[in-house]
Parts: C-alpha cells; structure tokens; sequence
C-alpha cells in the first residue's frame, strides 16, 4: 500500500474496484445501481437518477481536488436533466492506513478500542466535510467517505478489519434533496450488517 503510485496507470485497477466495492454497498442497501450514464455509477432512488463519483484519496494533498473535480464531474452531468442529481463516494482508506502507520503503535488491537478512537475521527471528518461542501453545489446530494481499517484481534491473534462507510448530507431542510438524502440514508442504515 505505500508503494501505490499516486496517478496515472498504475491506480486504475485500484480506482475501479472501488467503484465495485461501492456499488456493491449500494446494492447490499436495495437501491437501483446502473450505469447509464458518464458517471462511475448511477442509483435511481425516489424518483431521482444519481450520478455516482467514487474517488479515492492517495494522499492528504489531493483530497479537496478530489473532491471539488466530483462536483464538477456531477454539475455536468445533471445539465442534461434538471431533476438529476449527484453523491460523491471517497474512499479514505490509505489515508487512514498511514495515520496507523504514524502512531507506531502497530497492528494489534481491541475492536472496540480501535472502533472508540475511530469515531470521533470520523465525526470530525464529517464536520469538516460538511462546513466546506455543502453550498458548493444544489445538485449534489452528499458525500459518503469509506475508510477499511486492517488489524490482528488482541484477543488471538486473528486478521479483522474495520469497515465503514458513513454518509454526510448536504441537504437543506424541508428541500427535495433532504428528501432523497433522507431516503438514502435510510436504506443505508437499514442494511448495516448486526454484529455476530
């Protein structure tokens, strides 16, 4: 993983089965994935086609670009229907990996107490996240960020991993996008996998 080349032809595998992996969590939730359009996949939810970007941030320079390029990508291919709207998936998996790798604490670790330092970092992503985008532009829905967290179970030893995908809206209230940003985070939540 830290030898992955930034850009270029050496990520496009990797950038792919993102969009696999993310299709695939829509699909686990019930929506509509497609791809009839320009964009890395469509969902058709509430009577609204949306166009998917799916990014995934290779280092912390390139975030915002990463970010503001998907609104664009989204602004453009709502032009040919107005109703059309956009999400943006970014996966921050590796940024993730290289703040563990940072910590030096290696990769052992209690689920729970992996999962307790996690969370707050991912409410304070989702603030961040929220203060900056959310009147970049009237057709984008939200943002849902992704990060896997690889570990071996304190208890034996064993490979686990954390994985989340938590969605941030960027939907004014009483709006018809806080509608459909409504309705996909239900989906999304009701399909969480119960802990075994």
């Amino acid at each position: 993983m830290s030898a992955e080349p930034k850009d270029g032809g050496g990520i496009h595998g990797r950038n792919f089965a993102f969009e696999l992996y993310a299709s695939s969590r829509f699909l686990r939730a019930g929506l509509d994935v497609s791809y009839q359009s320009d964009a890395d996949l469509n969902i058709f939810i509430a009577n609204t086609l949306l166009h998917v970007e799916c990014k995934r941030a290779v280092t912390e320079n390139n975030l915002e670009a990463l970010i503001e390029k998907a609104i664009e990508q989204i602004d453009r291919s709502c032009e040919r229907n107005y109703n059309d709207r956009g999400l943006i998936v970014l996966s921050l998996s590796k940024l993730f990996w290289k703040i563990q790798m940072g910590l030096n604490q290696g990769n052992v670790a209690d689920e729970n107490e992996l999962q307790s330092l996690l969370h707050p970092v991912s409410e304070q992503i989702t603030r961040e996240i929220s203060a900056r985008y959310t009147t970049k532009s009237d057709k984008v829905l939200g943002l849902v960020f992704h990060y896997k967290m690889p570990f071996y179970r304190r208890s034996n030893g064993f490979p686990a991993f954390i994985n989340r995908f938590s969605f941030v809206s960027f939907s004014e209230p009483g709006s018809k996008n806080k509608a459909i940003s409504d309705e996909l985070s239900t989906q999304l939540k009701q399909s969480v996998y119960g802990r075994g």
